[in-house]
């Protein structure tokens, strides 16, 4: 941001009250033409990704403490990449101002500028990525207890002592144990959220709300 005369401000925050995020701003007043704003958006998802690639392939033994903060900028830089498909349906010559919370796009007459929220695209997939991992831990919590009654010796979700082992369970006469992996439940409620975002990008929150409202859910 400050190549291109920018000032950069950071912060964090709390989404739903429960998953926090990380934002970057400008201090000052600054128009950014749209590529300029393009490059500063997905800056940090394909800098921190080709790190976190390059020191796995290098330190295998380290895979486990590197996909926490690997999966946390991926699931962070969601908004970033909505808010570039947004911005990608504009001319090149139009300027853009972050507001932290939404963007101002100038331009000419002919481009219709307009406000562009950018919290649709992060609430839905902060719902359904808090949904399913609560939902998965509650699963994995009750279902020991249905494997213990069924009288299995042992059960196992994902490949045994890997990294990607979400699910183990041992049963015997005395008892049984079971161990559950949070960095693969992490992923697939971040692959979730994405897909549910996605699929609803193009419609607006408040057309929902609306639709929601009149009984009909499309």
């Amino acid at each position: 941001m400050s190549i291109y005369g920018g000032k950069p401000s950071y912060g964090a925050g709390i989404a739903l009250f429960i998953l926090p995020y990380f934002y970057a701003t400008t201090k000052t007043l600054t128009l950014f033409p749209r590529n300029q704003f393009i490059v500063i958006a997905i800056a940090p998802l394909v800098v921190i990704s080709l790190v976190g690639i390059t020191i796995m392939a290098a330190f295998p033994s380290l895979v486990q403490w590197i996909f926490i903060p690997f999966i946390v900028n991926a699931s962070g830089a969601v908004g970033d990449l909505w808010t570039t498909r947004n911005v990608l349906r504009y001319p090149k010559h139009v300027l853009l101002e972050d507001q932290k919370n939404e963007l101002i796009i100038y331009g000419r007459e002919t481009d219709k500028p307009k406000n562009i929220p950018i919290t649709g695209f992060s609430t839905r997939f902060s719902k359904v990525f808090i949904l399913c991992f609560f939902a998965v831990g509650i699963l994995m919590a009750i279902a020991p207890i249905a494997l213990a009654i069924l009288g299995v010796e042992s059960f196992s979700i994902g490949p045994t002592n890997s990294p990607y082992t979400i699910f183990e369970f041992q049963g015997s006469e005395e008892g049984f144990s079971l161990t559950f992996f949070p960095l693969p439940i992490l992923a697939m409620s971040v692959l979730a959220g994405l897909v549910y975002a996605i699929i609803m990008a193009g419609k607006p929150i408040e057309e929902i709300k609306e639709s929601k409202k009149d009984g009909k859910y499309s």
